[in-house]
C-alpha cells in the first residue's frame, strides 16, 4: 500500500512534525510504502515565509499536488491538520483536491491540537 502524508515543512517546530518524524523511523521495517508532501509554510525561512513568497510558494504547492497525485498514485492519503481556522481551510483544500485527482485513494484526517474559539 502506498500511503501520501501531508504535513508541514520538516523543519518547522511544533507536535505534529514531531510526531510524523518519530513515525518515519518506523518506515523500514514496515510492508507500506510512504510518500510526503508539504502542507504549510516554511517556519522562519527568510524568503518563503514573507508576504509574496509565501503567496507564491502555497498557489505553487495548490498547482503542484495534482500532479503529485497523478504521479505517485497513493492508496492512502494522510492530512495531518491543527483545528486551527488557517490551518484547517489550508488543508480542506488539499482535500477536495486529493478527492478531484485521487478518488479512489481513502482519506484519512488527522487532526492534532485544538482551538476553542474555532471549534
Amino acid at each position: 500500500m502506498k500511503i501520501l502524508k501531508l504535513y508541514e515543512h520538516r523543519k518547522n517546530p511544533g507536535g505534529i512534525v514531531n510526531l510524523q518524524l518519530d513515525l518515519e523511523k518506523f518506515f523500514d521495517t514496515s510492508q507500506h510504502t510512504y510518500a510526503y508532501f508539504r502542507t504549510g509554510k516554511i517556519f522562519k525561512h527568510r524568503i518563503w515565509s514573507k508576504g509574496f513568497f509565501r503567496l507564491f510558494d502555497m498557489l505553487f504547492s495548490y498547482g503542484y499536488f495534482p500532479i503529485f497525485l497523478l504521479a505517485t498514485r497513493p492508496d492512502s492519503i494522510e492530512i495531518n491538520t491543527s483545528f486551527i481556522k488557517k490551518s484547517f481551510l489550508r488543508d480542506f483544500i488539499f482535500l477536495m483536491e486529493s478527492r478531484l485527482f485521487a478518488p479512489e485513494a481513502k482519506k484519512v484526517i488527522f487532526i492534532h491540537g485544538r482551538s476553542e474559539k474555532f471549534k
